[in-house]
């Protein structure tokens, strides 16, 4: 007569653990994604004030850096005479 089984199959164990963690990483991967998407601010006013914020300072970047540029042109021709 055989010997009664008196652990647990290793192999069906593994896998069982394999399943539980590919499961709560999809889990927590979802929820993250709720969340995400639950704070999402989507409202166009403010969305829009954001570029219009953005395109200002852009502006002004580029202002500055000509302003710079025309001084240093103005400099070079002043040393020239």
């Amino acid at each position: 007569m055989p010997k009664k089984f008196q652990g647990e199959n290793t192999k069906s164990a593994a896998a069982r653990a394999r399943k539980a963690e590919a499961k709560a990483a999809a889990d927590a991967k979802r929820q993250q994604e709720l969340e995400d998407a639950y704070w999402k601010d989507e409202d166009k006013h403010v969305m829009r004030k954001e570029q219009r914020k953005e395109e200002r300072e852009k502006r002004r970047l580029e202002q500055l850096e000509r302003k710079k540029e025309l001084q240093r042109l103005l400099e070079e021709e002043d040393s020239k005479l």
